[in-house]
């Protein structure tokens, strides 16, 4: 009798290690140190926007990273992911911005959220994970280490609920807003250190001003009245031109840099296939410089 007692408590070890330690293919499995998770995509602004190729999907924690592609055609997919630990998931669009590139080109901001906190991928969710992402890569911490313990510990949900509010708020004030304008070292240095507080968060505001071109790289330009710029964060609106005396003549959204002589990527715009970015001088002026995208 105590064999059978013996060989049932056996069995029941082994069925235990088998789950506890062997590969999950549910989500329900108790004895699982992963799940399967499905995520949607946000919605991609086809019609406004340049043709979209693909999505580069990013799942980053301390363990590693993996990159795949999913066709433009796919509206979710799924990442097995360990159970609880914070994971970055960027969601990364490929456009064409080339005629002559099929495989297409980064310009636009990623989507995104930060897992276990939350499960939806948003646009504004791209910054929350590229900041966690950053912090996993040990980018202005204070320590070494990065404040692991202080990154389980932040309230990633909080803080990506009010990103999400100050894009609320300013469309409602008629007002333009992108989270990439917000001091992310700061926010790293203050989660790194366990001293973040809602004063961490320092936005940049936007100012605009009106410009016209009627050359590039002594160029004469080919444009009508359906040219589009467009900002980096793509719930930005559009940024429509007209055209008066052949010249193109279009208003940018801008933040001010720190210091002359340097770009703020969010002064980088796309257009056509070329980057129109804002530079300033000593004189606080700023200018304009138009380049080929990098492919």
């Amino acid at each position: 009798m105590k064999k059978k007692k013996y060989f049932h408590l056996l069995f029941f070890i082994l069925v235990g290690e088998f789950y506890f330690f062997g590969g999950c293919s549910h989500q329900t499995d108790f004895f699982c140190k992963t799940e399967i998770l499905e995520f949607k995509l946000p919605d991609y602004p086809h019609n406004t926007h340049p043709t979209l190729l693909n999505w580069n999907i990013i799942s980053i924690n301390e363990d590693g990273k993996t990159i795949y592609k999913i066709p433009a055609t796919d509206e979710s997919f799924t990442l097995e992911l360990n159970k609880n630990q914070p994971t970055a998931i960027i969601c990364q669009p490929v456009s064409k911005l080339n005629e002559l590139n099929n495989e297409g080109s980064v310009f636009f901001h990623p989507a995104g959220c930060v897992y276990p906190a939350e499960e939806k991928i948003t646009w504004h969710g791209g910054f929350v994970a590229e900041l966690l992402e950053s912090l996993i890569n040990g980018q202005n911490c204070e320590m070494d280490s990065c404040g692991e313990k202080y990154i389980s510990l932040f309230n990633w949900k909080k803080f990506s609920n009010n990103i999400h509010q100050r894009y609320v708020n300013a469309l409602e004030k008629g007002q333009i807003f992108s989270p990439w304008c917000i001091n992310k070292e700061k926010i790293l240095l203050a989660i790194s250190s366990g001293k973040f507080n809602v004063y961490s968060i320092k936005e940049e505001k936007y100012s605009t001003k009106e410009f016209s071109i009627q050359k590039i790289n002594d160029k004469e330009l080919n444009f009508d009245e359906s040219t589009k710029i467009y900002s980096k964060f793509l719930l930005q609106p559009v940024i429509n031109c007209r055209i008066q005396e052949n010249k193109l003549i279009f208003t940018l959204p801008y933040t001010n840099p720190q210091n002359s002589y340097t770009i703020n990527p969010e002064n980088i715009f796309l257009y056509k296939n070329q980057l129109i970015k804002l530079l300033w001088n000593k004189n606080n002026q700023v200018t304009l410089a138009i380049t080929e995208i990098e492919q």
